[in-house]
């Protein structure tokens, strides 16, 4: 997020304040929520493991990538597969 503030010469404080109040997220959640949706899209149409698919999209480790899931979509990823 600095260097996002950077380049448009404001804190990034301020920068965090206005992707919040654009996206209704913080850059964080937008960023979780998004690896999470390319992960369901793999979860879907592959037969990858649980560890590739969490390290493709991003999560370092798939017992945080599980956790992760878990709280936003509201059911384990064995569940959803």
């Amino acid at each position: 997020m600095n260097d996002s503030a950077t380049a448009v010469n404001i804190s990034p404080k301020e920068c965090i304040r206005s992707f919040k109040k654009n996206i209704h997220q913080t850059p964080i959640e937008y960023l979780l929520n998004y690896r999470v949706e390319q992960a369901k899209k793999l979860l879907r149409h592959s037969e990858l493991s649980i560890t590739d698919i969490a390290l493709r999209a991003g999560f370092s480790t798939s017992a945080y990538f599980s956790k992760i899931f878990k709280e936003l979509v509201g059911m384990t990823l064995r569940e959803y597969r």
